[in-house]
């Protein structure tokens, strides 16, 4: 009797931590840096249960260092894995892959909550005052016009976005830093849904056309 009463315990105990698990927000902190002719880069922060478990990635692209135009993606100590290089020469043909379960990125972008995001910098061309004014003030229209599009539906997010320009000389510098948070339970179901919806469509369609061949 002991020993079952243990068992329970232990079940219980499981599905809670599933349970909470699914409904505790994933937050995702994002910080990137552009500067030309020097490159990009961003850093990416998972955490999970309010910080209890991290995971952390930084994505590296060079563009004129030796050697040239990789992405390379940081994690730990690890040494960095090169994940896009141009030009490189085909390797062996692969066998082909099984289709995967793709991902209705419009549906679950409706359940991310976008918390903050600001995009500053500064945009400069050399002995040109009116381009650089000009040019500063676009790029900061053309960001905010496409994020506030992109953000319509996200009511309480934070978004600042400030391209000052630089007289000085050539210059181009962007910053980005964001917060965004989603909980996982929705995640899964925003996918199951958009395949069950896109299965049932398929299905009309076959009997459709089976019927007028």
């Amino acid at each position: 009797m002991p020993l079952l009463r243990v068992l329970w315990i232990i079940l219980l105990a499981l599905f809670a931590f599933v349970t909470l698990a699914l409904w505790w927000p994933v937050m995702l902190s994002v910080e990137g840096s552009l500067a030309l002719p020097k490159g990009a880069e961003v850093t990416l922060n998972i955490r999970f249960f309010s910080g209890l478990i991290r995971l952390k990635y930084r994505l590296k692209a060079n563009l004129y260092e030796k050697p040239p135009l990789h992405v390379l993606l940081y994690h730990g100590k690890e040494e960095p894995r090169v994940l896009w290089r141009p030009g490189q020469e085909p390797g062996p043909k692969k066998k082909p892959r099984t289709k995967r379960m793709a991902l209705p990125l419009r549906e679950i972008w409706r359940h991310v909550d976008i918390r903050r995001l600001r995009i500053t910098g500064e945009l400069g061309i050399k002995d040109d005052a009116f381009y650089t004014a000009m040019l500063s003030g676009l790029l900061s229209s053309t960001l905010q016009a496409g994020l506030i599009a992109v953000c319509a539906d996200k009511k309480n997010s934070e978004i600042v976005i400030d391209i000052a320009p630089q007289f000085s000389g050539d210059s181009l510098r962007l910053n980005l830093e964001g917060i965004a948070g989603c909980s996982p339970i929705h995640i899964i179901s925003a996918i199951l849904i958009w395949h069950l919806k896109n299965r049932k469509g398929q299905a009309t369609v076959w009997h459709i056309l089976s019927k007028t061949s």
